[in-house]
């Protein structure tokens, strides 16, 4: 009996600490990342606007290389950001004699060849 009663304490605190990990480790975790959010691509009667918003939380102030290939050109785009802070980023392809295109944008932390994110969007005229 003595013997059910340690387990079933020892299986309780067990359970405990793995709740508390879920709770604490994904805020740990958090910190140290740069976040690429609410990725848009809208459309107008003249252009499409491709749109997303960067966040720096690597606690410390970091650049950011933010390059576009849409229509066989490239463009870049460079922009430093202090710990926590945000920017949003915008894009904008003209219609004009372009009824489909593939647009790829990715941000790079600099001094860095993988990118920290990478997106492709098509773009095709609505009907």
């Amino acid at each position: 009996m003595l013997r059910l009663r340690v387990l079933y304490i020892a299986s309780m605190v067990a359970l405990v600490g793995l709740f508390a990990l879920t709770v604490v480790r994904p805020t740990v975790l958090g910190r140290g990342s740069t976040e690429v959010l609410r990725q848009q691509l809208q459309q107008t009667d003249d252009e499409w606007v491709m749109q997303f918003d960067l966040s720096n939380q690597e606690g410390r102030q970091v650049t950011y290389r933010i390059e576009v290939s849409v229509l066989g050109q490239s463009y870049a785009d460079k922009v430093s950001l202090a710990d926590g802070q945000g920017y949003t980023y915008r894009h904008h392809v003209a219609k004009a004699g372009v009824d489909q295109a593939e647009a790829r944008v990715a941000v790079y932390r600099e001094g860095e060849s993988s990118p920290t994110s990478q997106t492709s969007y098509l773009l095709r005229k609505a009907q």
